[in-house]
């Protein structure tokens, strides 16, 4: 058998991880304003979120190495959250925030290297591309939680100053991300300013970057005469 790398089986997070991860990240985000609501909301989230981290794992490709380092990323973010789940009083959130933000990060660069890389628009290109957008808001909303609960008073909500509840820096970076911004969440303090700008730059960017990739991309296929392929 040869072990070519186009002709070599994939394995079935390699193939289907991409969809999958898509699918569950944009469930979670439209259930999420809702789960606080529903009797016992505050064990679905971090259930919400093992399931989330577990899907991003396998959505991360069909070799071993990115898979392993990403589960590896991923374990001190499962374990933080239910450990601070069961005892906030001696496990503070920023433990697993700080954790979070790296594994975004990392699910972030992994998503968007594919896109580059990739020789054709199909289906898991697109996948990989609105997956590393939503991404992207969740990074920074595990940013501003960790900053919101190492700096008190970062955020001004509505008339009041207090700790960031996550629904709300969800909120407030998908605004932000989108540049929408209606101003009834403000950040108050400089590094919570900061991480704005940055994500509103980070935002346009890969919008930007992502269409002219993805335009390049069907224009060489269309000048090849290559035939449509199905994802």
């Amino acid at each position: 058998m040869s072990h070519d790398r186009d002709s070599h089986p994939r394995r079935w997070y390699g193939r289907y991880g991409g969809p999958v991860f898509l699918g569950v990240l944009v469930l979670a985000l439209v259930t999420a304003p809702f789960v606080d609501e529903v009797e016992g909301g505050e064990v679905l989230e971090p259930v919400g979120l093992t399931v989330m981290l577990v899907a991003a794992v396998g959505a991360v490709g069909d070799r071993r190495r990115p898979v392993v380092v990403a589960g590896l990323l991923a374990v001190p973010v499962v374990v933080g959250r239910w450990a601070h789940h069961a005892r906030p009083d001696r496990v503070p959130a920023a433990i697993y925030l700080a954790a979070a933000v790296v594994f975004a990060g990392y699910v972030v660069a992994h998503h968007v290297r594919f896109v580059m890389r990739t020789r054709r628009v199909d289906v898991n290109a697109l996948c990989a591309g609105v997956t590393g957008y939503l991404m992207l808001g969740l990074l920074w909303t595990f940013a501003y939680l960790l900053v919101g609960a190492a700096v008190p008073g970062s955020f001004a909500v509505g008339p009041d100053r207090r700790e960031l509840a996550g629904t709300e820096a969800a909120y407030l970076s998908y605004m932000t991300l989108s540049t929408v911004g209606y101003g009834d969440i403000v950040p108050a303090s400089r590094p919570a300013r900061t991480l704005a700008v940055l994500e509103a730059t980070t935002g346009l960017f890969y919008v930007t970057v992502l269409i002219a990739r993805l335009v390049a991309l069907f224009s060489a296929e269309t000048a090849r005469g290559d035939p449509p392929r199905p994802g």
